[in-house]
């Protein structure tokens, strides 16, 4: 039997500076209790200024939660010389 997955999810929003590149959801496998896993995230930015890194989310497949990530990071994004 196939154990469920999680999957982190970073959907568009209509409000944010920043999105992601490349797929929006992406699968962690099976996330034990108390442990962590690290997950590089590349985004590009749609407008100059102070832009705020929110929106994750991460899927539970076992209890099929959805959980959302609060506001990880403020960027400031710059115009090129």
């Amino acid at each position: 039997m196939l154990r469920p997955l999680s999957q982190l999810r970073f959907p568009p929003s209509g409000s944010g500076g920043l999105v992601i590149d490349g797929v929006s959801g992406r699968s962690l496998g099976v996330l034990k209790p108390h442990t962590s896993q690290q997950v590089t995230l590349t985004l590009i930015a749609l407008e100059p200024g102070m832009q705020k890194v929110s929106g994750l989310q991460l899927f539970d497949a076992v209890s099929e939660t959805l959980h959302e990530v609060g506001p990880l990071a403020d960027v400031f994004v710059r115009l090129p010389a």
